[in-house]
């Protein structure tokens, strides 16, 4: 969903995060890359201020089932997000003078093109920001489990691993 930025009005604008609403689904999706299973929660987007400089607090909570990266059992997957988005025209300047300060809130910075802000590109990056880098399975010890059973199973009858496998051996 595209919102123009010069169509903003001045207390701003609120949206409701719906999974039955088709944009919301498919940015979930493609922020957890599987389908989400359950989401909502709220944009609320500020008028623009400095150089054409769009807020945007995104609330949301949402889950979604991908395998496991280890084992490929299936795992859910939630995020709880509350974070502030910033968001500047592309090819705008952002000037600055002396030295600037970064700390972790300064780099949730992305763009907009053509004075049109892609909500879907929000939800999306709201998503992806909270994921881990590795699905994983909760019970560990379960998932070793299964682990070792599917490199046992890749194993000759002879005993020998298959070459592909072979670096994997060792690390039982």
């Amino acid at each position: 969903m595209r919102l123009r930025v010069k169509g903003i009005g001045r207390s701003g604008e609120r949206y409701a995060l719906k999974l039955s609403e088709e944009w919301v689904r498919e940015a979930a999706a493609e922020g957890f890359e599987a389908p989400a299973t359950e989401l909502e929660g709220s944009l609320d987007v500020s008028a623009p201020i400095d150089a054409g400089r769009v807020d945007v607090r995104c609330v949301l909570k949402a889950s979604a089932v991908r395998p496991c990266d280890r084992c490929s059992e299936d795992v859910t997957l939630h995020v709880d997000v509350d974070t502030l988005l910033l968001y500047f025209p592309e090819g705008g300047v952002m000037e600055a003078t002396g030295e600037i300060e970064l700390d972790c809130a300064d780099l949730d910075v992305g763009w907009y093109t053509g004075g049109f802000l892609d909500l879907k590109d929000v939800v999306r990056e709201g998503v992806v920001l909270m994921l881990s880098q590795r699905v994983a399975c909760e019970d560990s010890v379960a998932c070793d489990t299964r682990t070792r059973k599917m490199l046992d199973d890749c194993a000759d009858p002879d005993g020998s691993v298959h070459p592909a496998f072979a670096v994997l051996k060792d690390l039982r």
